[in-house]
């Protein structure tokens, strides 16, 4: 049994299958000890799931060819990093990378253009097993609409579970293979026991950003959601509909002005319905970032 004590990502698939089980514990603090032995002895069963993915390895991440590192050429022996015919040289003194996932970020990379991973994201086993069924989506009385699932724990250990909500992409729209838009954890379901998890969507989170039109636009037709295990494991799906495209134009304030520790000054376009940030926020009057409470 392998514990990982650790703050991100490792390569898993090259000894994974050498062990009886990976306990993913991160750094759990203080309490540690006893939180990781009373998982290990079966008095409580793990219910996480993983809130990234876990790829085969590193040449698998799409944003590996766009950090300002370098990696051993084992064809001439230099140290470049390079793909599709275009070398990226360590540039020493640059605190900046070039964002190019665009909306594949994560997840949404792996599933829509099928790269095989370690462990999904979204991904979690305990010591148990559940059923999923009677799937019902209706009109939130809000707007939108209520998902709502019966988990059924089919094992002999006492657990919880996590539901996970994602729609599928529509055709004639570019956009991820799927998108988490909801999820619910269950309290502690006994052996046998059922209980009904209520998940809730809204149209805005169905839109997408026309940049031709400045605005987030949520488009009319039909829209798959499914209920999943993780990403990588859909079980049950619905379809809802959007009669009318829905269009919310953005406003953008004045740009404002960062000065870093360093001197360095970024002219920034913020969006006034979105400015919102954390506990971080751009004051639309004076143009400075405040925290709320000052």
């Amino acid at each position: 049994m392998v514990v990982l004590n650790t703050t991100g990502v490792l390569e898993t698939a090259s000894w994974k299958d050498s062990v009886d089980g990976i306990l993913v514990a991160w750094q759990p603090g203080q309490e540690a000890g006893y939180s990781i032995a009373d998982v290990l002895t079966g008095v409580i069963s793990p219910s996480g799931r993983l809130p990234m993915t876990f790829p085969v390895s590193y040449a698998d991440v799409p944003s590996q060819y766009f950090f300002h590192i370098v990696l051993p050429d084992q064809k001439n022996g230099s140290w470049t990093h390079h793909k599709a015919g275009r070398r990226y040289y360590e540039r020493k003194g640059e605190d900046w990378v070039d964002y190019t996932e665009d909306i594949y970020m994560g997840y949404r990379y792996y599933q829509t253009f099928g790269v095989g991973v370690s462990y999904p994201f979204g991904y979690g086993l305990g010591y148990t097993s559940f059923e999923y069924t009677d799937m019902q989506v209706s009109a939130a009385a809000g707007g939108g609409w209520d998902v709502k699932v019966s988990v059924r724990n089919t094992g002999d250990v006492p657990s919880r579970e996590v539901v996970q909500l994602y729609s599928k992409a529509r055709a004639g729209f570019e956009a991820p293979e799927v998108e988490l838009r909801a999820f619910a954890k269950t309290g502690v379901i006994e052996p046998g026991g059922t209980e009904t998890v209520l998940m809730h969507l809204s149209e805005r989170d169905l839109a997408y950003f026309d940049e031709s039109r400045s605005a987030w636009v949520t488009p009319a037709g039909g829209y798959e959601l499914c209920v999943a295990r993780d990403a990588a494991t859909m079980l049950l799906s619905k379809t809802v509909t959007v009669d009318s495209e829905i269009v919310r134009n953005v406003t953008p304030l004045d740009a404002v002005r960062f000065v870093g520790k360093d001197g360095n000054v970024t002219n920034v376009e913020v969006d006034s319905a979105e400015y919102q940030a954390s506990d971080l926020f751009i004051d639309p009057e004076s143009k400075k970032l405040t925290r709320y409470g000052e």
